[in-house]
């Protein structure tokens, strides 16, 4: 589908049950919203969308939608690759999001539940994938997620699941706003500043995980409480590999944490818990605490 005219989409299907196959939406700057629009219980398949400052796939309010083999391009601030606007329990499959505006994502859902993505390459600009407020309870697997300021940002997002994935960013991740209750693992997080960058949220989950940044592996700041990391690795390519600043009460268990400077380093952060776990500075020592109380450090090596 190719339009010489402005027009607001290369395809909108209003309706449910309908499947788009093998069809290629190029058109670039002559569409103005999106170069697909589906509703519910559609199938995208073995098609693309490529646009300018439009979506690439918008799903609107879609349910029991599933999207495979597909790729979407775009080149929006304002507009996405990808864009869940609502419903949920939709899958992605061995799609290719990617959105070249430096300031625009690759995927976005926003307050769209339970969906799922598998073997996908997910990027974008300034997010690879965001998770917006009220987008809980999806999984993203096997996949990579690329963007110049986080590889994956939840905001006010619970409960998802990413595992077996690669993340890359300025933060590979950020979990921010309540984002609270969600689980990587698995995974390797790579960023030039933090692998794991968290702040006012709780009880997230990092296990069997590789994090390394340019200053910190994991980087809990205020009100990063009641969080996990276990069974993995955190390094700090020129500071930390733990870095807490106003983090209380998180669990850090049977890691690795190594740090140009300190292997792990805790200010104004109590009763956090660190077992079982190595921590080692090249510069400085394994361990440094200031304006702390109440932490614990057992069975470590330092």
């Amino acid at each position: 589908i190719i339009s010489t005219n402005s027009v607001p989409y290369g395809v909108y299907a209003s309706s449910a049950y309908v499947t788009i196959s093998s069809v290629n939406v190029d058109a670039g700057e002559k569409i103005t919203q999106a170069g697909v629009r589906v509703s519910s219980w559609s199938i995208i398949s073995y098609s693309s969308a490529t646009v300018g400052d439009a979506h690439g796939f918008w799903l609107d309010g879609s349910t029991e939608t599933a999207v495979n083999y597909s790729t979407a391009v775009n080149n929006s601030g304002t507009r996405r690759a990808v864009f869940l606007d609502g419903g949920g329990n939709n899958s992605f499959t061995g799609i290719y999001a990617n959105n070249g505006d430096p300031t625009g994502q690759g995927f976005y859902a926003l307050g769209s539940d339970t969906n799922t993505v598998t073997a996908s390459y997910l990027r974008g600009g300034t997010d690879g994938v965001m998770l917006g407020i009220g987008s809980n309870y999806n999984t993203i697997s096997l996949s990579t997620m690329i963007g110049n300021t986080f590889g994956l940002f939840a905001s006010g997002a619970d409960s998802n699941i990413v595992t077996r994935s690669y993340l890359w960013g300025s933060d590979s991740v950020r979990l921010t706003n309540d984002s609270n209750y969600n689980t990587i693992s698995l995974s390797t997080m790579i960023g030039t500043t933090s692998g794991l960058f968290a702040d006012g949220v709780s009880s997230n989950i990092v296990t069997q995980s590789y994090l390394w940044g340019g200053q910190y592996g994991a980087w809990l700041d205020l009100g990063g409480d009641y969080n996990t990391i276990s069974l993995s690795t955190m390094i700090g390519n020129t500071l930390y590999g733990l870095y807490t600043n106003g983090a209380d009460s998180n669990t850090v268990t049977q890691s690795y944490m190594w740090g140009a400077n300190y292997g792990a380093y805790l200010n104004a952060s109590s009763s956090n818990t660190i077992s079982l776990s190595t921590m080692i500075g090249s510069a400085q020592g394994g361990l440094y605490v200031t304006g702390s109380d109440s932490n614990t450090v057992t069975g470590g090596y330092l």
